[in-house]
């Protein structure tokens, strides 16, 4: 649990200055939309992209973090197989559906909670 709250400690600074866990829910929104109605609205494709490339990015400073940071286990552990709709699934349920989560992290450590939650890695050694 230390490690895992040292980590989301760590990442509770912002992938993208100013961006808030607002920011990425009104995103998220407008990326579901795009993928149920396959829209062509370019207002909607943009925060869409913005919603997927900050998922995708707050997950690439993790998994930096843990490549310049051997001392520490990683909480998270991907399939090989997961898909960007999976993730973004994931994300954006807990978004929609844990207040802790909306409330308690900035949004790259929202996206590394929610991401932990669904994915934890196997911690029995």
């Amino acid at each position: 649990m230390k490690i895992i709250l040292t980590a989301l400690l760590f990442f509770s600074f912002s992938t993208h200055a100013g961006f808030t866990v607002k920011d990425l829910l009104q995103s998220c929104h407008k990326y579901q939309e795009y993928v149920i109605n396959s829209t062509e609205d370019e207002n909607i494709n943009a925060f869409a992209q913005e919603c997927i490339s900050y998922i995708y990015g707050a997950l690439d400073k993790i998994a930096l973090f843990y490549q310049q940071n051997d001392k520490y286990d990683a909480y998270i552990c991907l399939p090989d197989d997961i898909t960007e709709q999976q993730i973004f699934s994931v994300v954006y349920k807990n978004l929609l559906e844990t207040e802790e989560t909306r409330l308690k992290y900035s949004a790259a450590g929202a996206v590394g909670a929610s991401i932990a939650k669904a994915y934890p890695c196997n911690t029995n050694k």
